[in-house]
């Protein structure tokens, strides 16, 4: 029986955990209780079985990977997929090991679904610290599991690591692209931290609002410019560069004027 990345057979995932649970979280607070907009479905269906890292902004704990694991199926199986999660048993995505260790079944059924999860090398609870504090052979065993899920199918990765807009990326993210070569496809969402409280999953704030998922088109990446280089071109890619906090500054500014 093939299983996945975390040794969970693959069939079992799609059927008992996928299927119910995606209607249940997904169809269900992402449609109903709001309205959720897609734009850019049509990428998806041009991309490869694996090899694949969608990079995203951050605006709750989990919402908008449940979110994007959802739409990945209804997009590519606009029928079978209330069925059977065929297209999801081989997606992934990152979490920080703390995040992913919140008590609460919700909790444990999201991580099922296709957590890959690592240490985070700069933060512990509210307490930052230097990368070095993390031991090297952790930070390999991080970066071992992230390559093997790329392999296996589709991950999906958050590089800022935080919900806080316009935050730093990390280059974690970079480092990822430039050993996996991976195609790398940027995706800007919004709205989910109006509708949704940030660290329980589907617990409505606002309901009613206005979600949006833009998948961008895979980017061009030369796997042989620097970390930081590949970070930035991603940052820009995803709308969180400086250029974009700069706009976003002016158009709170006209706003508050006008």
């Amino acid at each position: 029986m093939k299983k996945d990345v975390n040794g969970l057979p693959v069939i079992i995932k799609e059927i008992f955990i996928l299927t119910p649970f995606q209607h249940i979280l997904g169809t269900l607070f992402l449609n109903i209780v709001n309205r959720l907009k897609v734009e850019g479905g049509e990428i998806l269906k041009a991309l490869p079985q694996s090899n694949v890292l969608f990079v995203s902004n951050h605006q709750t704990y989990f919402m908008e990977g449940i979110a994007l694991m959802t739409e990945f199926d209804h997009i590519r199986r606009p029928f079978l997929h209330w069925f059977w999660k065929a297209k999801t048993g081989h997606c992934y995505y990152i979490v920080a090991l703390e995040t992913a260790q919140m008590k609460g079944a919700l909790h444990r059924i999201i991580e099922w679904g296709g957590a890959v999860t690592v240490n985070r090398t700069w933060k512990k609870g509210e307490d930052t610290f230097d990368s070095t504090d993390l031991q090297v052979d952790q930070i390999l065993q991080d970066q071992k599991k992230v390559a093997d899920a790329i392999q296996d199918g589709w991950v999906i990765t958050f590089p800022q690591g935080t919900t806080t807009p316009f935050t730093k990326g990390r280059k974690g993210t970079a480092r990822i692209i430039k050993n996996s070569k991976c195609i790398v496809v940027p995706v800007v969402v919004d709205g989910f931290s109006e509708a949704f409280h940030k660290s329980k999953p589907c617990k409505p704030l606002k309901p009613g609002t206005r979600l949006s998922i833009r998948i961008k088109p895979p980017l061009t990446i030369n796997y042989d410019d620097s970390e930081d280089a590949i970070l930035a071109q991603v940052m820009d890619a995803i709308e969180q560069s400086e250029r974009f906090r700069t706009q976003d500054s002016a158009c709170a500014s006209a706003s508050r004027h006008s």
